[in-house]
C-alpha cells in the first residue's frame, strides 16, 4: 500500500512537470485526462493526454542544400547539374571540356556563389577552358561567352570569385605565358553576375560561342517551334564578310601558338600570310627548325588554327578548292 502511494505520489510530480504548473495555480484540466498506470514498484506509465506538436529545432536536411551538392560538398564536380552545364559547353574540334576544379566548401558553409573550372578533355596549358558559375538553385553563366587558356580561380567571397587571366605574347614558350595576370572579379547579386572589367581581349583564345543559356534556348526554339530562319541563320553569316584585315601575323601566331604550340619549336614567328574572306594560311619561322604551315579558319567571331603540316594541309578543313589552290595547298 505504501508503495502504490508513492506511486501515485509520482505520477502527480508527472502531470505537474507536463503541465508546467507550479503550487498556487489554476490548473485547466485537459479535455481528456491522462489516465495513470503502475507497472510494476515505482514505475508509472501515462496515456491519453493531449500530444504536444514536436518543435524541430533544425530545418529538414535538404533545405537550403545547392542542387550542385553531392558527397557532402556543396559542389561536386560530378553532380548533374555540373555535368550538365559543362556538357553544353560547345566542343573544340570534337573534343569536349571535363570539370577539374571548382569550389571545396562543405555543405553547412556553402557560399552563394560557386564555381567551375572546366578544361578541354586531353588538352595542354594552353588549350581552350572555361569557368562556370552556379547558385544554390543551379547553374548561372560562364565568365565569358568565349575560350580562354591560362585561367584560373585565384580566390573568392560568399558571392563573388576573381578570376586570372594570362595569355602567350608573341616569342613566349607554350608554358609560360607572359601577358597578365589581369584579374577579374564576378559579383552575385540576386541572379545577376557582374563582372568588374572586361576580359582583357589578348585572353580570348578563338571566337564567341554560344553560351549554355543562349544554346539552351536555341534548343528549345528549334524543339517547339521550328523555323527556317532560325536554322539558316549562321550559314548567312559566315560567307559574307571578309576577314582579312584582322589576319594579321601577331593575330594568327597567337592562335597559332594557342593549338600547335606544343608541337612547334619555340620561338617562332609566323610570315607569308594569304588570306582568303575567312580563310588564310601562314608558314612558320624558326631557327631551329624547318618551316611549318598553318591553316586558319574564321569562324564564330575569331581565328582558329585548324591544320598544320610541312604539305599540303588544306584538304580536310573545309576550305573551298578555289582558296586552297589560290594558297598553293
Amino acid at each position: 500500500m505504501k508503495r502504490l502511494v508513492t506511486a501515485l505520489g509520482v505520477a502527480a510530480c508527472i502531470a505537474v512537470t507536463v503541465t508546467g504548473c507550479k503550487p498556487g495555480d489554476d490548473i485547466a484540466l485537459p479535455t481528456k485526462s491522462p489516465s495513470v498506470t503502475v507497472t510494476s514498484p515505482g514505475m508509472v506509465t501515462t496515456s491519453g493526454a493531449p500530444a504536444s506538436p514536436v518543435v524541430n529545432s533544425t530545418s529538414p536536411s535538404n533545405a537550403g542544400t545547392p542542387a550542385t551538392a553531392g558527397g557532402g560538398k556543396c559542389l561536386d564536380l560530378m553532380s548533374p547539374v555540373v555535368t550538365r552545364a559543362v556538357g553544353n559547353i560547345d566542343t573544340y574540334y570534337g573534343r569536349d571540356l571535363v570539370a577539374v576544379r571548382g569550389t571545396s566548401a562543405k555543405l553547412g558553409n556553402c557560399p552563394k556563389l560557386m564555381w567551375v573550372e572546366a578544361e578541354l578533355r586531353g588538352g595542354t596549358a594552353s588549350s581552350p577552358e572555361q569557368v562556370l558559375f552556379f547558385d544554390t538553385d543551379g547553374f548561372l553563366r560562364t565568365d565569358t561567352d568565349r575560350n580562354t587558356a591560362f585561367t584560373s580561380v585565384a580566390s573568392w567571397t560568399d558571392s563573388s570569385v576573381s578570376v586570372n587571366y594570362r595569355w602567350l605574347n608573341s616569342r613566349d614558350a607554350n608554358a609560360n605565358p607572359t601577358g597578365g595576370p589581369v584579374t577579374v572579379t564576378y559579383t552575385l547579386n540576386g541572379k545577376t553576375i557582374t563582372a568588374d572589367k572586361d576580359v582583357p581581349s589578348q585572353s580570348l583564345a578563338d571566337g564567341p560561342k554560344p553560351t549554355q543559356s543562349t544554346t539552351t534556348q536555341s534548343r528549345t526554339t528549334q524543339s517547339t517551334t521550328p523555323t527556317p530562319a532560325v536554322t539558316s541563320t549562321p550559314a548567312a553569316t559566315t560567307t559574307a564578310v571578309s576577314h582579312c584585315d584582322s589576319a594579321t601575323a601577331e593575330m594568327l601566331h597567337g592562335v597559332a601558338n594557342m593549338q600547335y604550340g606544343s608541337q612547334l619549336v619555340q620561338p617562332f614567328t609566323l610570315g607569308n600570310i594569304k588570306c582568303d574572306g575567312d580563310w588564310a594560311i601562314g608558314a612558320t619561322v624558326s631557327s631551329a627548325a624547318q618551316p611549318a604551315r598553318v591553316a586558319f579558319h574564321y569562324t564564330g567571331g575569331g581565328w582558329s588554327a585548324v591544320a598544320l603540316g610541312t604539305g599540303s594541309i588544306c584538304s580536310g578543313t573545309g576550305m573551298p578548292a578555289s582558296t586552297a589552290s589560290a594558297f598553293g595547298c
